[in-house]
């Protein structure tokens, strides 16, 4: 988190330890991407203990409740993350003046959490108050909206990661339990070499 603070950018991308790429592509695709339609993915995973405790102390570092927005929120939601500096400054400036003192201070005292639950709670809570651009820009979509939108509702559990946060990826299927129960049927995937020529 320190990194997104000290260093000068305009964008930034943190990636989760489990993103793979599955295909060839440009990092600078993503990036254009995301100032073409900058998106904040929420879900209604939020109902573990452990959870909860991560989005009330986000919460708690930005001087607000849970409750403003909903005790099912859950935002990791992703295995990529794009940081924008004036947003990053904008939310370290909106925490100090919330409680009168020095950022890091404020999230060492509310447990360390995440910086993306921090991040992107914050556009939340900026964009329902301020018709500033930066973050007027965002949409905020639940994905499982967004499944069930695109006709994917029977298919939901599938995305869901075995561990021990919850989370909605359509990402990496090792991560998946449903990937680990094919192999063990005996439905192994044998040809997942691929050629780039």
């Amino acid at each position: 988190m320190s990194a997104a603070d000290h260093f000068d950018y305009d964008f930034a991308m943190w990636l989760d330890s489990e993103a793979i790429f599955v295909a060839p592509g440009e990092i600078r695709n993503i990036f254009e991407g995301h100032m073409r339609n900058p998106i904040v993915w929420r879900s209604r995973m939020s109902f573990q203990d452990r959870e909860k405790f991560l989005m009330s102390k986000a919460a708690a570092t930005l001087g607000r409740s849970i409750n403003s927005f909903g005790d099912q929120l859950w935002l990791l939601e992703s295995l990529q993350w794009i940081i924008e500096k004036p947003i990053w400054n904008d939310m370290v400036s909106s925490v100090e003046m919330a409680h009168g003192g020095n950022f890091w201070d404020i999230w060492i005292e509310n447990s360390y959490p995440f910086e993306l639950l921090v991040y992107y709670l914050h556009i939340i809570a900026r964009k329902m108050e301020t018709v500033n651009s930066i973050f007027s820009n965002y949409r905020i979509l639940e994905t499982e909206r967004e499944l069930i939108r695109f006709g994917l509702d029977s298919a939901l559990d599938s995305f869901l990661i075995d561990g021990d946060i919850k989370m909605l990826v359509s990402g990496a299927p090792d991560i998946h339990k449903w990937w680990d129960d094919r192999i063990k049927n005996g439905d192994a995937i044998n040809n997942t070499e691929t050629s780039y020529s």
